[in-house]
Protein backbone atom coordinates (compact mmCIF):
# COMPACT_ATOMS: atom_id res chain seq x y z
CA UNK A 1 0.00 0.00 0.00
CA UNK A 2 0.96 3.49 -0.68
CA UNK A 3 0.56 6.33 1.26
CA UNK A 4 -0.40 9.67 0.81
CA UNK A 5 2.61 12.59 1.78
CA UNK A 6 0.56 14.06 4.54
CA UNK A 7 0.03 10.48 5.91
CA UNK A 8 3.61 9.27 5.81
CA UNK A 9 4.69 12.84 7.19
CA UNK A 10 2.35 11.99 10.16
CA UNK A 11 4.23 8.36 10.36
CA UNK A 12 7.28 8.65 9.54
CA UNK A 13 9.05 8.29 13.25
CA UNK A 14 8.25 5.13 15.01
CA UNK A 15 10.16 4.05 17.95
CA UNK A 16 10.20 2.44 21.60
CA UNK A 17 11.49 1.51 24.86
CA UNK A 18 13.83 5.05 24.79
CA UNK A 19 16.53 5.38 27.91
CA UNK A 20 15.70 8.21 30.37
CA UNK A 21 16.54 6.87 33.37
CA UNK A 22 20.38 6.63 34.15
CA UNK A 23 21.10 2.73 33.33
CA UNK A 24 17.26 1.95 32.69
CA UNK A 25 15.36 2.02 29.09
CA UNK A 26 12.44 3.68 29.75
CA UNK A 27 8.77 2.41 28.71
CA UNK A 28 7.56 5.15 26.58
CA UNK A 29 6.84 3.66 23.22
CA UNK A 30 5.76 6.36 20.21
CA UNK A 31 3.68 4.92 17.45
CA UNK A 32 5.76 7.19 15.34
CA UNK A 33 2.86 8.81 13.97
CA UNK A 34 2.31 13.01 14.79
CA UNK A 35 5.09 15.29 15.50
CA UNK A 36 6.07 13.93 18.63
CA UNK A 37 9.42 12.03 18.54
CA UNK A 38 9.92 10.46 21.91
CA UNK A 39 6.09 10.61 23.53
CA UNK A 40 3.07 9.67 21.99
CA UNK A 41 0.93 11.01 19.40
CA UNK A 42 -3.18 9.97 18.84
CA UNK A 43 -2.64 10.00 15.18
CA UNK A 44 -2.92 6.14 14.03
CA UNK A 45 -1.86 4.36 11.13
CA UNK A 46 -4.03 3.81 7.82
CA UNK A 47 -5.64 0.63 7.70
CA UNK A 48 -3.19 -1.71 5.96
CA UNK A 49 -0.46 0.03 6.15
CA UNK A 50 3.42 -1.13 7.45
CA UNK A 51 5.71 0.88 9.05
CA UNK A 52 9.15 -0.33 10.06
CA UNK A 53 11.81 1.84 11.54
CA UNK A 54 15.32 1.19 13.56
CA UNK A 55 16.53 3.45 16.18
CA UNK A 56 20.27 4.26 17.60
CA UNK A 57 19.91 5.84 21.18
CA UNK A 58 22.54 6.83 23.24
CA UNK A 59 23.15 8.08 26.96
CA UNK A 60 26.14 9.84 28.35
CA UNK A 61 26.21 9.73 31.79
CA UNK A 62 28.10 11.23 34.70
CA UNK A 63 30.25 9.11 36.21
CA UNK A 64 31.78 8.60 40.14
CA UNK A 65 35.01 8.63 40.20
CA UNK A 66 36.92 5.34 42.12
CA UNK A 67 37.37 7.65 45.19
CA UNK A 68 34.37 8.36 45.18
CA UNK A 69 32.83 5.14 45.13
CA UNK A 70 35.26 3.84 47.50
CA UNK A 71 33.90 6.15 50.27
CA UNK A 72 30.49 4.91 49.26
CA UNK A 73 31.81 1.24 49.88
CA UNK A 74 33.22 2.25 53.25
CA UNK A 75 29.80 3.59 54.31
CA UNK A 76 28.19 0.61 53.38
CA UNK A 77 26.57 2.18 50.53
CA UNK A 78 25.67 -0.05 47.58
CA UNK A 79 25.80 2.60 44.93
CA UNK A 80 26.57 1.33 41.04
CA UNK A 81 28.19 4.16 38.30
CA UNK A 82 26.83 3.17 34.69
CA UNK A 83 29.20 5.28 32.05
CA UNK A 84 27.11 5.41 29.07
CA UNK A 85 23.48 3.20 27.97
CA UNK A 86 23.01 2.46 24.19
CA UNK A 87 19.58 0.89 22.94
CA UNK A 88 19.34 -0.16 19.41
CA UNK A 89 15.29 -0.57 18.65
CA UNK A 90 14.03 -2.66 16.16
CA UNK A 91 10.13 -1.63 15.10
CA UNK A 92 7.58 -2.80 13.20
CA UNK A 93 3.89 -1.26 13.23
CA UNK A 94 0.14 -2.26 11.46
CA UNK A 95 -2.38 -0.55 10.44
CA UNK A 96 -5.41 -3.04 11.71
CA UNK A 97 -8.17 -0.66 10.76
CA UNK A 98 -8.63 3.17 10.88
CA UNK A 99 -8.44 3.29 14.52
CA UNK A 100 -6.40 0.23 15.22
CA UNK A 101 -3.17 0.18 15.15
CA UNK A 102 -0.74 -3.31 16.41
CA UNK A 103 3.10 -2.55 17.07
CA UNK A 104 6.36 -4.62 18.14
CA UNK A 105 9.26 -3.24 19.77
CA UNK A 106 12.49 -5.21 20.07
CA UNK A 107 15.58 -3.44 22.20
CA UNK A 108 19.12 -4.50 22.09
CA UNK A 109 20.70 -2.61 25.24
CA UNK A 110 23.97 -2.22 26.23
CA UNK A 111 25.68 -0.89 29.83
CA UNK A 112 28.96 0.23 29.00
CA UNK A 113 31.44 0.53 31.77
CA UNK A 114 29.77 -0.72 34.79
CA UNK A 115 31.24 0.24 38.19
CA UNK A 116 30.05 -0.44 41.98
CA UNK A 117 31.50 0.62 45.25
CA UNK A 118 33.69 -2.40 47.26
CA UNK A 119 32.01 -4.54 49.55
CA UNK A 120 34.00 -4.31 52.77
CA UNK A 121 34.40 -8.01 54.30
CA UNK A 122 36.87 -8.08 56.85
CA UNK A 123 36.88 -9.21 59.91
CA UNK A 124 36.56 -6.73 63.26
CA UNK A 125 40.43 -7.20 64.31
CA UNK A 126 41.75 -5.71 61.21
CA UNK A 127 39.37 -2.84 61.33
CA UNK A 128 42.37 -0.76 62.99
CA UNK A 129 45.35 -1.77 60.79
CA UNK A 130 42.69 -0.45 57.47
CA UNK A 131 42.44 2.65 59.68
CA UNK A 132 45.87 3.15 60.08
CA UNK A 133 46.85 2.69 56.29
CA UNK A 134 43.57 4.11 55.05
CA UNK A 135 45.67 7.29 54.12
CA UNK A 136 48.19 5.67 52.25
CA UNK A 137 45.82 3.32 50.27
CA UNK A 138 44.66 4.25 46.80
CA UNK A 139 40.94 4.63 46.60
CA UNK A 140 39.19 1.56 44.67
CA UNK A 141 36.02 0.71 42.93
CA UNK A 142 34.86 -2.17 42.01
CA UNK A 143 34.96 -2.14 37.54
CA UNK A 144 32.53 -5.19 36.23
CA UNK A 145 32.37 -4.30 32.33
CA UNK A 146 29.73 -3.88 30.10
CA UNK A 147 26.43 -5.60 30.06
CA UNK A 148 24.45 -6.27 26.54
CA UNK A 149 22.19 -8.34 24.24
CA UNK A 150 18.44 -8.80 23.49
CA UNK A 151 16.19 -6.99 25.65
CA UNK A 152 12.17 -7.48 26.46
CA UNK A 153 9.58 -7.43 23.80
CA UNK A 154 6.83 -5.07 23.71
CA UNK A 155 3.83 -5.64 22.35
CA UNK A 156 1.33 -3.08 22.33
CA UNK A 157 -1.96 -1.82 20.70
CA UNK A 158 -3.10 1.85 20.12
CA UNK A 159 -7.08 2.56 19.55
CA UNK A 160 -8.37 5.97 18.22
CA UNK A 161 -11.46 7.07 20.58
CA UNK A 162 -12.11 10.24 19.31
CA UNK A 163 -11.72 12.04 16.53
CA UNK A 164 -12.97 15.67 15.79
CA UNK A 165 -15.19 16.40 12.61
CA UNK A 166 -12.50 18.40 10.85
CA UNK A 167 -10.20 15.85 12.31
CA UNK A 168 -7.81 18.42 14.00
CA UNK A 169 -8.45 16.98 17.68
CA UNK A 170 -7.69 13.27 18.34
CA UNK A 171 -7.70 11.30 21.62
CA UNK A 172 -6.38 7.13 22.04
CA UNK A 173 -5.50 5.01 24.51
CA UNK A 174 -2.45 2.76 24.60
CA UNK A 175 -2.12 -0.98 26.02
CA UNK A 176 0.52 -3.48 25.75
CA UNK A 177 2.68 -6.05 27.64
CA UNK A 178 6.63 -6.30 28.25
CA UNK A 179 7.47 -10.10 27.71
CA UNK A 180 10.51 -11.61 29.11
CA UNK A 181 12.72 -12.02 26.22
CA UNK A 182 15.96 -10.43 27.27
CA UNK A 183 19.12 -11.98 28.28
CA UNK A 184 19.12 -12.24 32.06
CA UNK A 185 22.41 -13.94 32.68
CA UNK A 186 25.03 -11.55 31.79
CA UNK A 187 28.52 -12.15 33.45
CA UNK A 188 30.62 -8.95 35.13
CA UNK A 189 34.41 -9.28 34.27
CA UNK A 190 34.80 -11.42 37.67
CA UNK A 191 32.81 -14.03 36.17
CA UNK A 192 29.54 -13.28 38.39
CA UNK A 193 26.43 -12.23 37.02
CA UNK A 194 25.06 -8.66 36.96
CA UNK A 195 22.41 -7.79 39.52
CA UNK A 196 19.17 -7.99 37.70
CA UNK A 197 18.69 -4.10 37.01
CA UNK A 198 21.72 -4.30 34.61
CA UNK A 199 20.69 -6.99 32.77
CA UNK A 200 19.44 -6.28 29.68
CA UNK A 201 16.41 -8.01 29.94
CA UNK A 202 13.97 -8.18 33.63
CA UNK A 203 12.39 -11.84 33.62
CA UNK A 204 9.26 -9.97 34.59
CA UNK A 205 5.40 -9.73 32.54
CA UNK A 206 4.85 -6.00 32.81
CA UNK A 207 1.51 -4.15 31.81
CA UNK A 208 1.35 -1.03 30.17
CA UNK A 209 -1.51 1.58 29.68
CA UNK A 210 -1.69 4.79 28.69
CA UNK A 211 -3.86 7.56 27.11
CA UNK A 212 -2.77 10.76 24.47
CA UNK A 213 -3.91 13.61 23.11
CA UNK A 214 -2.94 15.36 19.71
CA UNK A 215 -4.37 18.60 18.23
CA UNK A 216 -3.32 21.16 15.32
CA UNK A 217 -2.69 24.51 16.03
CA UNK A 218 -2.52 26.28 12.73
CA UNK A 219 1.11 25.68 11.77
CA UNK A 220 1.92 23.84 15.03
CA UNK A 221 0.90 20.56 16.15
CA UNK A 222 0.84 19.36 20.04
CA UNK A 223 0.97 15.85 20.86
CA UNK A 224 1.09 14.98 24.66
CA UNK A 225 0.97 11.97 26.16
CA UNK A 226 1.04 9.37 29.97
CA UNK A 227 2.06 5.76 30.08
CA UNK A 228 2.50 3.76 33.17
CA UNK A 229 3.90 0.98 33.61
CA UNK A 230 3.05 -2.14 36.08
CA UNK A 231 6.27 -4.29 36.88
CA UNK A 232 6.13 -7.48 38.37
CA UNK A 233 8.86 -9.59 39.99
CA UNK A 234 11.84 -11.44 37.40
CA UNK A 235 15.05 -12.39 37.25
CA UNK A 236 16.60 -12.77 41.11
CA UNK A 237 13.56 -11.85 42.86
CA UNK A 238 13.49 -8.30 41.45
CA UNK A 239 11.14 -6.16 40.97
CA UNK A 240 12.46 -3.48 38.67
CA UNK A 241 9.79 -0.83 39.81
CA UNK A 242 6.51 0.18 38.48
CA UNK A 243 7.10 3.56 35.81
CA UNK A 244 5.12 6.24 34.66
CA UNK A 245 6.20 8.28 31.60
CA UNK A 246 4.34 11.76 30.57
CA UNK A 247 5.09 13.90 27.24
CA UNK A 248 4.64 17.24 25.91
CA UNK A 249 5.49 17.75 22.37
CA UNK A 250 5.60 20.80 19.48
CA UNK A 251 5.97 20.65 16.14
CA UNK A 252 6.25 22.71 13.52
CA UNK A 253 6.97 22.06 9.30
CA UNK A 254 10.16 23.63 7.83
CA UNK A 255 8.98 22.70 4.42
CA UNK A 256 5.75 20.50 3.34
CA UNK A 257 6.53 20.53 -0.93
CA UNK A 258 8.46 18.01 -3.05
CA UNK A 259 9.00 20.07 -5.51
CA UNK A 260 11.20 22.76 -6.09
CA UNK A 261 9.53 26.18 -8.43
CA UNK A 262 11.44 27.55 -10.95
CA UNK A 263 9.99 31.31 -11.69
CA UNK A 264 11.88 31.64 -15.37
CA UNK A 265 10.56 28.52 -17.22
CA UNK A 266 7.49 27.98 -15.03
CA UNK A 267 7.75 24.00 -14.36
CA UNK A 268 8.44 21.85 -11.40
CA UNK A 269 11.50 19.81 -10.64
CA UNK A 270 11.24 16.83 -7.82
CA UNK A 271 13.59 17.03 -5.02
CA UNK A 272 14.92 14.91 -2.85
CA UNK A 273 13.33 16.04 0.83
CA UNK A 274 9.46 15.97 0.53
CA UNK A 275 9.03 17.43 3.63
CA UNK A 276 10.77 18.76 7.22
CA UNK A 277 9.52 19.13 10.65
CA UNK A 278 11.15 20.72 13.34
CA UNK A 279 10.19 19.22 17.30
CA UNK A 280 10.35 20.36 20.77
CA UNK A 281 9.23 18.11 23.56
CA UNK A 282 9.48 17.88 27.23
CA UNK A 283 9.89 14.05 27.98
CA UNK A 284 9.17 13.10 31.82
CA UNK A 285 9.91 9.94 33.57
CA UNK A 286 9.27 8.32 37.53
CA UNK A 287 10.29 5.36 38.46
CA UNK A 288 10.05 3.74 41.48
CA UNK A 289 12.46 2.15 43.39
CA UNK A 290 13.67 -1.31 42.38
CA UNK A 291 12.91 -3.98 44.94
CA UNK A 292 15.33 -6.77 45.61
CA UNK A 293 13.49 -10.28 47.70
CA UNK A 294 11.43 -7.71 49.58
CA UNK A 295 14.26 -5.25 50.36
CA UNK A 296 13.71 -1.83 48.66
CA UNK A 297 16.79 -0.56 46.96
CA UNK A 298 17.71 3.33 48.63
CA UNK A 299 19.90 4.53 45.28
CA UNK A 300 17.31 3.54 42.35
CA UNK A 301 14.34 5.30 41.06
CA UNK A 302 13.17 8.67 41.05
CA UNK A 303 12.16 11.23 38.71
CA UNK A 304 14.06 13.26 35.87
CA UNK A 305 12.31 15.50 32.55
CA UNK A 306 14.42 15.78 29.26
CA UNK A 307 13.94 18.83 26.96
CA UNK A 308 14.48 17.20 23.61
CA UNK A 309 14.69 18.98 20.20
CA UNK A 310 14.97 17.33 17.17
CA UNK A 311 14.28 17.62 12.99
CA UNK A 312 12.55 14.84 10.80
CA UNK A 313 13.18 14.74 7.48
CA UNK A 314 11.38 13.09 4.93
CA UNK A 315 12.52 11.58 1.67
CA UNK A 316 10.14 11.04 -0.87
CA UNK A 317 6.69 9.34 0.74
CA UNK A 318 8.26 6.11 2.63
CA UNK A 319 11.64 6.80 3.94
CA UNK A 320 12.28 9.48 6.79
CA UNK A 321 15.54 10.12 9.01
CA UNK A 322 14.99 12.13 12.36
CA UNK A 323 17.91 13.35 14.61
CA UNK A 324 17.14 14.37 17.90
CA UNK A 325 19.22 15.58 21.19
CA UNK A 326 18.50 16.17 24.56
CA UNK A 327 19.44 17.71 28.00
CA UNK A 328 18.06 16.88 31.61
CA UNK A 329 16.15 20.09 32.71
CA UNK A 330 14.70 18.21 36.20
CA UNK A 331 17.02 15.63 38.16
CA UNK A 332 15.31 14.19 41.23
CA UNK A 333 17.07 10.69 41.58
CA UNK A 334 16.97 8.79 44.72
CA UNK A 335 20.00 8.53 46.73
CA UNK A 336 22.90 8.50 44.64
CA UNK A 337 22.98 7.81 41.59
CA UNK A 338 24.98 8.33 37.89
CA UNK A 339 23.06 10.85 36.18
CA UNK A 340 22.69 11.64 32.81
CA UNK A 341 24.80 14.14 30.95
CA UNK A 342 23.01 14.40 27.20
CA UNK A 343 21.49 11.47 24.80
CA UNK A 344 21.11 11.72 21.59
CA UNK A 345 18.95 9.60 18.78
CA UNK A 346 18.89 8.89 15.07
CA UNK A 347 15.89 7.20 13.53
CA UNK A 348 15.77 5.60 9.83
CA UNK A 349 11.82 4.58 9.17
CA UNK A 350 10.44 3.02 6.03
CA UNK A 351 6.78 2.78 5.40
CA UNK A 352 4.81 0.81 3.03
Amino acid sequence: MTLSKSTFIASSLMLASLPILADHPSLGINSGYGGAIVGQSATTLPEGAFSFSIKQESIKNNTFSDRKLSEFGEAGQDVHSVESLDVINLNAAWGFSKKLTLGLSLPVISRNNISQAPHHHEEEHHEEEEEEHHEESTPSADSLGDSSGIGDLTAYGQYQFFSSADNRRLAAIYFGVKLPTGKTDQKTDQGETFEAEHQPGSGSVDGLLGLSYSQHLNRWSLDSSILASLATEGTQDTDLGNALNYDLALSHPLMATGESHSHHNHHHTPSLISAATLVFELNGEWRDKVDVDGTTQAHTGGNLVYLTAGVRVNFGQQWSATLSGGIPVVENLNGQQSDPNWRGGLVLSRSF
